[in-house]
């Protein structure tokens, strides 16, 4: 399960805090909240954290490509902001293909 976590993290689905609970790894869940928030700074404390846990069971460069995640999530939630203070607005791909 400790190899499974951070597979299941870079195909974007994040497991259940309970479940992490129970299986005693606590140390995803402050991970997962940053990516699903989209808190960057924070999940780069937690990883920078847990590195050399993360090194030791072989997952390190997963968990450094999970940060694509919460920066995804981040960009999401600064267009959703952008949109709802403009009003709707452009889509992005509108004003590149626009004729």
């Amino acid at each position: 399960l400790i190899l499974l976590v951070p597979c299941r993290l870079r195909l974007g689905r994040a497991p259940r805090a309970r479940l992490l609970k129970e299986y005693k790894l606590d140390f995803y869940t402050s991970i997962v909240a940053s990516i699903q928030q989209g808190d960057v700074r924070n999940f780069q404390e937690a990883l920078d954290e847990f590195r050399w846990t993360f090194a030791r069971w072989g997952v390190l460069g997963v968990m450094e490509k999970t940060k694509l995640l919460a920066l995804r999530n981040l960009a999401v939630r600064i267009f959703a902001a952008k949109k709802k203070l403009l009003g709707g607005g452009l889509n992005p791909a509108d004003a590149v293909y626009k004729q």
